[in-house]
């Protein structure tokens, strides 16, 4: 939203459901934090554990820190959609460059990264090379450490598995 009057721009931050305004002093002091450097925006001022830039902003008697690159995301381009992230397209954490960012779902922004669940999701074959097509694929939930993970396995595997079981219990048995 833009006031006409004043100058200044008003958006909410997601996380905490704040109004903050973005004037020319919140500005300036952000682009005093960023050195660049090969095309990205790298932030220079303070990281949070996971390597993401903070930004502090004090307005109407409160302290706020959203991450660096969001405050970007606002300053240049206005509110983001309560069920959008900020993705980085250069995979570099302390980049505010807002040519690098660009919203997505946070499903989108986890399959585009290199956890392993979107490692897993990426993969076309189980280890020993069957494909995972809708024919040859099952899903299983396995419960570990208080958690219910939901597994892809490979049906070919399964009977191969299951068979040599059988021969193995046979053997033992004669």
């Amino acid at each position: 939203m833009l006031q006409e009057k004043t100058g200044k721009r008003v958006v909410v931050l997601k996380k905490i459901k704040k109004m903050i305004t973005i004037d020319e002093t919140l500005i300036q002091r952000f682009k005093n934090k960023i050195k660049k450097e090969n095309g990205c925006w790298l932030w220079t001022s303070t990281l949070n554990w996971k390597g993401y830039g903070r930004f502090m902003i004090c307005q109407n008697g409160l302290t706020y820190q959203p991450h660096a690159h969001r405050v970007s995301y606002l300053i240049h381009y206005g509110n983001i959609p309560k069920v959008m992230t900020v993705h980085h397209k250069c995979h570099n954490k302390k980049c505010v460059n807002p040519e690098h960012l660009e919203l997505k779902t946070n499903l989108e922004n986890i399959m585009e990264g290199n956890c392993w669940s979107a490692v897993n999701a990426r993969k076309t074959h189980c280890i020993y090379g069957h494909p995972f097509s809708d024919e040859n694929t099952f899903l299983y939930f396995k419960y570990k450490n208080g958690k219910n993970y939901r597994i892809r396995g490979c049906r070919e595997c399964r009977i191969l598995y299951h068979r040599n079981w059988r021969l193995k219990k046979k053997t033992r048995i004669k």
